[in-house]
């Protein structure tokens, strides 16, 4: 016999399924999961984290605030890119860290914005321990995605934008724990 498992999919196909788990806050049991033989593990408390999240650990304070930016694996609508155009116009003195997911394209631009930019920034590709770099930040500004459940599991305080119209229902449901401040859709 092929057990077959769905993971984060809420779709007609998943209920083909024998066990589905749905790791999003905004997740609804309607009737036709209701219906569901199978057996259905949902909710912020399914998250699939690394195991290295799971051990706790202080989290530093900086005199000049670190401000850590991810906007996910691809982030096709470069909002990589909106978020340091934005950080570069604040007054303040900050450090940044910004963490580039393997399929972002925008490498270039992001770089030719960065040599004309009023403030240093710092660009990190193929990182291995995200969880670090969260206990080493101060505050995160992230898009909606596994990041956020991350950040938070570590206390990290998170602004969150949606870079979808689907996230952005999953990233008002997540706000409700708060564990981040919502800006909404990007």
């Amino acid at each position: 016999q092929i057990l077959t498992v769905s993971i984060d999919n809420g779709s007609v196909d998943a209920r083909q399924c024998d066990i589905s788990i749905i790791p999003t806050a905004h997740f609804v049991l309607d009737n036709n999961w209701k219906k569901y033989p199978g057996r259905l593990y949902y909710g912020p408390g399914y998250a699939l984290l690394n195991p290295s999240f799971c051990k706790r650990r202080k989290r530093s304070i900086h005199k000049i605030p670190t401000i850590f930016v991810s906007c996910g694996g691809s982030d096709p609508q470069n909002i990589t890119l909106l978020v340091l155009k934005a950080l570069d116009r604040l007054d303040k003195d900050f450090k940044h860290m910004i963490v580039l997911g393997p399929a972002y394209k925008f490498k270039m631009q992001l770089i030719g914005f960065i040599k004309k930019a009023d403030k240093k920034y710092l660009l990190l590709e193929d990182v291995c321990d995200i969880k670090d770099l969260m206990y080493n930040s101060d505050i995160a500004i992230l898009t909606f995605g596994v990041t956020s459940y991350e950040a938070a599991t570590t206390g990290l305080p998170s602004i969150i934008l949606a870079a979808s119209k689907r996230n952005e229902k999953s990233l008002k449901e997540f706000s409700k724990y708060k564990t981040c401040m919502n800006a909404g859709y990007a």
